[in-house]
């Protein structure tokens, strides 16, 4: 009974631990996202400036994104194809979330420049 008493104790805390570990590395991991994402944006369609208030946005999607890759990178019975399938599915979810949050302007320069990089201009 002891042991019992001990391992449940032990799951308790490990838990709790993970829980409260979990929170930042996401917050640090969409941070970055959003600096990675910048970049990305910066040289790719320098005529692509995300105003304030898209960041604010871009930055929330990013974090919902981390949390759900968090998600299944957590899960321990996850195979290798299964975290794949996951993964693209996650990322095609906030890829549309993030064109979402494109005004009109700014979806005419993406499509533009989405089309020449894709016939190699």
């Amino acid at each position: 009974m002891k042991k019992l008493l001990i391992l449940v104790a032990f799951a308790f805390v490990a838990t709790t631990i993970n829980a409260q570990m979990s929170s930042p590395g996401v917050d640090r991991i969409a941070a970055q996202d959003l600096e990675i994402m910048e970049v990305k944006i910066s040289s790719k369609y320098p005529n692509l400036a995300f105003n304030p208030a898209q960041k604010e946005k871009l930055s929330a999607v990013l974090t919902q994104r981390a949390e759900e890759v968090h998600v299944i990178r957590s899960q321990e019975s996850i195979t290798k194809d299964e975290f794949s399938i996951a993964y693209k599915a996650i990322e095609k979810k906030y890829q549309e979330k993030i064109l979402a949050l494109l005004t009109p302007e700014q979806k005419i320069v993406y499509n533009k420049k989405k089309s020449q990089m894709q016939r190699g201009i």
